[in-house]
C-alpha cells in the first residue's frame, strides 16, 4: 500500500509590525512542539507508519483517538485501493471521528498531513464550501499556502482545546460550556481495582491440587501438567458526594456533568450522591446516557440546591444509612466541596474519620485548593485534612483528569 504524504510547510510569520496573539503565540510554540514527533513518523517509515503519523497528529490536535480507533483505522485502510486516497479519507472519518463536530480539525489534518486536493474535491457532510475557503487549500498554485494555513488551524483549535483544559470553571462562558461538557464526556476512565477472594486458572500463582491430582489420576499416577489457581482483579467501587449549595453553584453542574460521565464510563460500580441540606441519591437517574436527560432528572430530585449547607450531618447520614451497611466499604471515596461548614466542624471531623475507617481511600475535592495561594484555612477543610488520604483540585478539566487518574491508582 503506497500513500503519498505531504510535507507541511512551515508556519508563516505574522508582520513585523503585528505582533502574534496569545493565541497564534502558543499555536507556534506549544502546539508545534507537540506535533513535530509525529510528523517524523512519516518518513521514517512505511505506510503504517504514515497512517499511525496522521493519528498522531489527530491525538494532539484534540480529537480523542483511541487506540481501537487506531487499529480499526489501520486494518480498513490496508483493505483499500493503496491508490485511491479518497476512499482512505473516508475510512478515516468513519473510524477516528466521533461526532460531526471532529469533522472540520479531521479535514484540516488530512489536507496538512497527506493531500489537500482530496479534502477541496471531496463532498462532506459539512458544507464543503464552508471548509474550503477557511482552510485555505485554493490559495497558491502550489498549495503550499494552503497547507500552512491548515497547519495553522489544526494548531489552533489545538491551542484552544488547551486553554479550555486549563481554564477554571467559574470562568468559562455559555458559548464554551457546550464544549467543555463534551470534553467531559471524552474522559479516560479506568476503574480501580481491588483482588478479589476467588480464584480463577491461570498461568502462574498457586498450585492447584484439586485439578493437578484428577489428571495425575487418569495418567497411572503420573502427573503430566501443572496447574494453577490466582486471585483476580475486579473494579473496586467508587462513592462520589458533591456539594450542591450555594458557594458551590460556580462549580456544582460541571462537577455533576463530570460524575455522570465518569458512571457511564466505569466498568465497576460508581454511586452518586448530592449533598446541601439533604442527602440525595444520583444514580439512578444517572443511569441515563444521555448528559442532558440524566441532569434533567438529577435537578428534580435535587430540592435543595443553591442553598445552604450542613456537610457533617449529610456526611452522618450518609455513614449510618449507606456507608456502614457496605456501600463505603471498601471503597473510593471522593467528597467534592469547597468547606464552608454553618454548622459544627468537629462533627464534619469525626464523620470524615468513620469515613476514612470504612472506605479504602478518601480524596476531597475543593475547587479552591489547585489556586495560586490556597491555604486550607476554612474550617470544614481545616477539621478534615488529617483524616483524608488527599486533597486534589477541582477548578479544571485538567484537575479532574488528573483526579480519575488519582483514582484508578488507588
Amino acid at each position: 500500500m503506497s500513500l503519498r504524504v505531504m510535507n507541511p510547510a512551515p508556519s508563516p510569520s505574522p508582520p513585523a509590525d503585528q505582533p502574534p496573539t496569545g493565541l497564534q503565540y502558543k499555536a507556534r510554540t506549544d502546539a508545534q512542539a507537540r506535533v513535530d514527533a509525529a510528523l517524523i513518523a512519516k518518513t521514517a517509515g512505511g505506510p503504517v507508519e504514515a497512517l499511525v503519523g496522521f493519528t498522531e497528529v489527530l491525538r494532539h490536535a484534540g480529537l480523542n483517538v483511541d487506540a481501537d480507533k487506531v487499529a480499526t483505522f489501520v486494518a480498513g485502510s490496508q483493505l483499500l485501493d493503496p491508490t485511491d486516497m479518497r476512499s482512505v479519507y473516508h475510512a478515516g472519518r468513519v473510524a477516528l471521528c466521533t461526532d460531526p463536530e471532529d469533522y472540520p480539525l479531521y479535514d484540516l489534518a488530512f489536507a496538512t498531513w497527506f493531500d489537500p486536493d482530496i479534502v477541496a474535491r471531496t463532498p462532506s457532510n459539512l458544507n464543503s464550501a464552508e471548509v474550503a475557503p477557511h482552510t485555505g487549500l485554493d490559495s497558491g498554485a502550489d498549495g503550499n499556502d494552503g497547507r500552512s494555513q491548515a497547519v495553522n488551524e489544526v494548531f489552533l483549535a489545538a491551542s484552544a482545546r488547551e486553554v479550555l483544559r486549563n481554564r477554571d470553571f467559574q470562568h468559562v462562558g455559555a458559548a464554551e460550556r457546550s464544549r467543555l461538557y463534551r470534553m467531559l464526556g471524552q474522559l479516560r476512565v479506568r476503574p480501580p481495582l481491588r483482588v478479589s477472594r476467588r480464584l480463577a486458572s491461570g498461568k502462574a500463582g498457586h498450585p492447584d491440587w484439586r485439578l493437578i491430582l484428577r489428571d495425575a489420576g487418569r495418567h497411572d499416577g503420573e502427573v503430566t501438567r501443572l496447574r494453577w489457581r490466582k486471585r483476580v482483579a475486579r473494579p473496586r467501587r467508587v462513592v462520589v458526594l458533591v456539594d450542591v449549595s450555594g458557594s458551590m453553584k460556580m462549580y456544582s453542574e460541571v462537577l455533576l456533568r463530570c460524575w455522570h460521565s465518569y458512571l457511564q464510563a466505569n466498568t465497576g460500580d460508581t454511586e452518586v450522591f448530592a449533598l446541601a441540606t439533604r442527602l440525595t441519591r444520583l444514580s439512578g437517574a444517572f443511569a441515563n446516557r444521555d448528559p442532558d436527560v440524566a441532569m434533567r432528572s438529577a435537578h428534580k430530585l435535587i430540592v435543595d440546591r443553591d442553598g445552604g449547607t450542613r456537610l457533617g450531618e449529610m456526611l452522618e447520614q450518609f455513614v449510618n444509612e449507606w456507608g456502614r451497611r457496605g456501600m463505603a466499604r471498601q471503597a473510593v471515596v471522593v467528597v467534592c466541596s469547597d468547606g464552608w461548614e454553618r454548622g459544627d466542624a468537629t462533627q464534619l471531623g469525626e464523620q470524615i474519620h468513620k469515613l476514612s475507617l470504612l472506605a479504602h481511600r478518601v480524596f476531597w475535592l475543593s475547587p479552591h485548593a489547585g489556586k495560586d495561594g490556597y491555604q486550607p484555612i476554612q474550617s470544614g477543610i481545616a477539621a478534615v485534612l488529617p483524616h483524608l488520604d488527599k486533597l486534589v483540585a477541582g477548578h479544571s478539566l485538567l484537575a479532574l483528569e488528573q483526579l480519575v487518574k488519582e483514582i484508578a491508582d488507588a
